[in-house]
């Protein structure tokens, strides 16, 4: 029996039965909707930088909360060690200096921004991200040594793009899912520092910063060309993490290009 041939109150009510049907089915796919929404919002945001939505586990608000935990904790294990923090050096003054133009034109200005200076011989520096970033002494010294404020804010700028990017955001969600996935993986995932992309990408970044503090955008591939002719580019490890030193002296040059 086809649908014209019943009385016209049964279609009537056969109508009303089949848009309640639809109703209730689109009203129950919108739930399902928001919800999925919901939870795509729980472990993602938008990326400060580059605006596009990315896979984090952290919200803003954690990472800094995050940040300045982690940060007290090593000052507090550096104090404990006696070793020297901040000391008011020459070096000290010389990266507050070139830290606060750099903060200023960055995309997460509002950060509450610190820089520590920590007393190692090793040439490094590091971001726990949430704005907390140092540096070793070991920057200013020997054939490695920057050479001006313009490599130095080349150093600096990179840092702090790790932290606008939230790429330190990005890590301990990384941590977290090796952590349940496999225990093995702990160690080497607390160890590991940021990937190769990321670190290209803190780069890309750095050379903007670098030029809108009215420092020198080249400056930073000046310093891998150093490091390429006193320590080659050979990272003998399948699984560094950061870009050889000759192929980040030319990707540098390229982005200061780019930026001036």
């Amino acid at each position: 029996m086809t649908l014209f041939c019943l009385n016209p109150f049964i279609k009537i009510l056969i109508r009303l039965l089949l848009l309640f049907s639809a109703l209730l089915l689109s009203s129950c796919l919108s739930t399902i909707d928001k919800g999925l929404m919901s939870a795509s919002n729980a472990i993602s945001f938008v990326d400060p930088v580059i605006g596009k939505r990315e896979i984090n586990f952290e919200s803003q608000v954690q990472e800094i909360r995050r940040a300045n935990a982690q940060s007290k904790e090593i000052l507090a294990d550096l104090k404990q060690k006696k070793i020297k923090i901040d000391s008011q050096s020459q070096y000290f003054s010389r990266i507050q200096r070139v830290f606060n133009r750099l903060k200023k034109v960055t995309h997460r200005a509002d950060l509450p921004w610190e820089v520590h200076l920590i007393d190692n011989h090793q040439w490094n520096a590091f971001t726990i991200g949430g704005g907390k970033v140092f540096v070793y002494t070991g920057l200013f010294k020997g054939k490695l040594a920057v050479r001006s404020d313009d490599e130095l804010a080349a150093i600096l700028a990179h840092e702090m793009a790790h932290v606008n990017a939230r790429h330190a955001s990005e890590k301990q969600g990384k941590l977290m899912l090796s952590k349940l996935l496999d225990k093995k993986l702990r160690s080497v995932a607390y160890e590991a520092s940021f990937t190769t992309n990321q670190e290209d990408e803190a780069d890309k970044y750095s050379v903007i910063y670098s030029a809108l503090a009215g420092y020198k955008p080249s400056a930073g591939a000046e310093i891998w060309v150093r490091m390429h002719k006193q320590l080659g580019s050979d990272s003998k490890d399948r699984l560094h993490d950061h870009p050889l030193n000759a192929d980040r002296a030319k990707s540098l040059t390229r982005y200061a290009k780019l930026a001036e």
